[in-house]
């Protein structure tokens, strides 16, 4: 009987972990869904669950480094550790291993700097990337957040994301880019609003040194079955080499290797 009941012990305290994950789980999922960092009587009413347990919680996986909370605000966002196991994720989608050959192949087309890109938990973030072989170049790391109003992959993400999934990054960058002077698409409602309907008009970004002086980047998206935006190729280099022409080679290489990434997906 004795042993019996240690098994039943240690069977329940097994379960009781169990359901431990799949609570802090839940929560993971919950702060994933909604806009930046939050208070925990948010994050308790969108869990639907009382604020003294998901606080438990919480302190649980910001030991782990999982979830941060702002000393100032209280507020609590994902934390280092969510942020690279995101980054390991997005580097391991199969749009990353079956267009690997594609990009290689735009590479040597275009002989930039080429870039994938899809909107994380961050912001618009590169999931691979291909170095030009030049003296200078540019160079942009994996899981590197970029702009989400002055970069070729943020502002694709801007124009064909829901608005919901964009709309904290781009009216804390919008008071940004009023305070540095940039023209009033890029932070002025109506002239922003054309400026994406645009470049989902047109199906493609030019950026011309607004994210930094010197740089010039070009960007089309990568589309689904339903015109959903799974991803973003672009290219990067100097100003005065980009060929940056709406009809020139290098926005006909970056369409067709789009055309190419949405067969491949089906």
């Amino acid at each position: 009987m004795t042993g019996a009941a240690g098994v039943g012990r240690r069977n329940k305290r097994l379960q009781g972990r169990v359901q431990s994950v799949e609570v802090g789980a839940r929560l993971l999922k919950v702060m994933a869904k909604l806009e930046g960092p939050q208070m925990l009587g948010n994050i308790a009413q969108a869990a639907r669950m009382p604020p003294a347990k998901v606080h438990r919680y919480l302190a649980s996986l910001v030991r782990e480094g999982i979830i941060e909370q702002n000393e100032i605000d209280g507020r609590y966002d994902f934390g280092g550790s969510a942020r690279e196991i995101g980054q390991a994720a997005m580097a391991r989608l199969d749009i990353v291993r079956i267009g690997t050959a594609v990009l290689l192949e735009l590479h040597k087309q275009i002989h930039e700097t080429v870039l994938l890109g899809v909107w994380g938990n961050a912001g618009a973030t590169v999931i691979y990337s291909i170095t030009a072989a030049r003296p200078v170049s540019v160079n942009v790391r994996i899981g590197t957040v970029l702009p989400t109003l002055t970069s070729a992959i943020g502002k694709i993400c801007a124009a064909y994301l829901p608005r919901s999934f964009t709309a904290t990054s781009i009216d804390r960058e919008r008071s940004l880019n009023k305070k540095a002077g940039l023209p009033a698409q890029f932070h002025q409602q109506q002239a922003l609003e054309k400026m994406l309907a645009q470049i989902k008009s047109d199906g493609y970004t030019l950026v011309e040194g607004e994210m930094m002086i010197g740089i010039h980047a070009v960007g089309v998206p990568i589309l689904g079955k339903n015109d959903e935006l799974i991803a973003v190729i672009s290219c990067a280099g100097a100003a005065g080499s980009l060929d940056m022409r709406p009809k020139g080679p290098i926005l006909k290489h970056l369409q067709a290797a789009s055309a190419r990434f949405s067969a491949i997906l089906g």
